[in-house]
């Protein structure tokens, strides 16, 4: 899930500057706030992973 959720914001991140080097603001401007909450949804979602594979352990025992 991680390393899956990182390639897309990393395309995202190149969408959104080859967006602003072509001057096409309506996309810039959607993909603004996507781009300034990935950081957070990305370790959102490690974090989420890291409890879920720590309770899949404490199961198994």
């Amino acid at each position: 899930i991680n390393n899956s959720y990182r390639a897309v914001a990393e395309k995202m991140g190149q969408l959104y500057m080859c967006a602003d080097e072509l001057k096409v603001g309506s996309l810039t401007k959607g993909l603004d706030k996507p781009m300034r909450n990935a950081s957070d949804n990305e370790q959102m979602f490690a974090s989420l992973l890291e409890e879920l594979q720590s309770f899949a352990r404490g199961s198994a025992t």
